[in-house]
C-alpha cells in the first residue's frame, strides 16, 4: 500500500511539473521574437523568480526595462558604459560554438558547452579518444582543482554527455562557491592526472630500503603518436631525517611507453623503484611529480621512522 501511494504521488508530482513546463514553453512562444531570443539565450544564468517574474509581464515596455535591469544588476563596474558580466557571458557562447559544434546540436547547447559558459574553461582537459580506462566510450575529463568534470561521447558522435559524477563534483564546486565545505577527501580520491601513493619497504639481501611511486596507468598523461603511447615523468625526491636535519636530493626522469594492443596495461600500475640506504632515525619523504609537457605537478609525502 505504501509503495502504491508513493507511486501515485511520483505520477501525480510528474503531472503537475509537465504542465507547467507546457504552460512556460506557451508563454515563451506567445513572446515577441526579441524578448524569446533574450529568454533562450540566459537560460544558464536566470533565475527562477526571475524567469517567473519575466513571463508575467504583459508588455513590450515591460519587458524591456526588465532585460535592461537583468544585466545592469550583474555589471560589476556599473559606473561605466561597459559590462564586463554580459560581454564575457556572450564571449563564452561564441567561444562554446567554435569548440564544441559536434554532435549536431550548437556547441552551446550542449553539456561541455554548458559547463564551459558556467563555469568558464577548464585548468586542464584531457581527451580520451578510446575511453576514460582505454577500452570504454570516448572521454573527456575537465579539471577545476580537484574537480574533475567526466564527459562521454555514449553514440559515438562527438556529442559528449555530463557524466552523473561530474554533475556531482559541479555540485560540490557551486557548494564551494557558497562557503559551503567540500568533501575534499573524496574527491582527492578521484582518478587525476599524475595522482599517485607511496610505499616504502626494505629489501632483504641488499639491506636497502626501497620507496615505490605507484601511479595508475590510467591517471598518467600519454601522447600518442603512430599508434605508441609516450609520456616523460620527472621525479623530484626529498628525503628529510628529522633529528639531524640533514637532506638528500634526487631527481630523475622517468619514460613510460605502451604500445596501441597493449593499452589493457592501463588496468594496473606504472611503479617506480627507488632504493635508499637509511640510517636508522625518523624520516620525511616528499615526492614531487611533474609532466613538463602538460604543466602538471602533483606532491605527496610519507613520514616513517627505522
Amino acid at each position: 500500500m505504501k509503495r502504491l501511494t508513493t507511486t501515485i504521488f511520483l505520477i501525480s508530482l510528474l503531472m503537475v511539473l509537465n504542465v507547467c513546463s507546457s504552460r512556460s514553453k506557451y508563454l515563451i512562444r506567445d513572446l515577441p521574437p526579441d524578448d524569446q531570443e533574450f529568454i533562450s539565450m540566459v537560460r544558464y544564468i536566470i533565475k527562477k523568480h526571475e524567469k517567473k517574474a519575466f513571463l508575467s509581464l504583459t508588455t513590450d515596455k515591460e519587458r524591456l526595462q526588465f532585460r535592461i535591469n537583468f544585466w545592469k544588476k550583474r555589471d560589476p563596474t556599473p559606473g561605466t558604459e561597459e559590462n564586463e558580466f554580459r560581454e564575457a557571458y556572450f564571449g563564452r557562447i561564441d567561444e562554446a560554438n567554435r569548440l564544441f559544434s559536434q554532435g549536431g546540436s550548437k556547441g552551446w547547447l550542449s553539456d561541455r558547452g554548458r559547463v564551459y559558459i558556467i563555469l568558464g574553461p577548464p585548468e586542464t582537459i584531457r581527451s580520451y579518444p578510446t575511453g576514460y580506462d582505454f577500452y570504454e566510450r570516448p572521454s573527456e575529463v575537465w579539471y577545476y582543482g580537484y574537480f574533475p568534470i567526466l564527459f562521454v561521447d555514449r553514440t559515438y558522435s562527438g556529442n559528449y554527455e555530463l557524466t552523473p559524477q561530474g554533475a556531482r563534483h559541479i555540485a560540490e564546486m557551486n557548494k564551494a562557491q557558497l562557503g559551503e565545505v567540500p568533501n575534499v577527501k573524496k574527491i582527492k580520491g578521484e582518478k587525476r592526472p599524475l595522482y599517485f601513493n607511496l610505499k616504502l619497504g626494505k629489501n632483504k639481501k641488499t639491506d636497502l630500503h626501497n620507496l615505490q611511486i605507484v601511479i595508475p596507468y590510467r591517471n598518467i598523461i600519454f601522447q600518442e603518436k603512430e599508434n605508441i603511447y609516450r609520456a616523460v615523468i620527472t621525479a623530484h625526491i626529498n628525503i628529510l631525517e628529522r633529528k639531524t636535519n640533514k637532506s638528500q636530493t634526487l631527481d630523475k626522469d622517468y619514460t613510460v611507453t605502451v604500445k596501441g594492443e597493449e593499452l589493457n596495461l592501463l588496468e594496473k600500475h606504472y611503479v617506480i623503484d627507488v632504493p635508499l640506504k637509511l640510517e636508522p632515525g625518523k624520516y620525511e619523504v616528499t615526492v614531487v611529480l611533474e609532466s613538463k609537457a602538460d604543466e602538471i605537478k602533483v606532491r605527496d609525502k610519507i613520514v616513517f621512522k627505522i
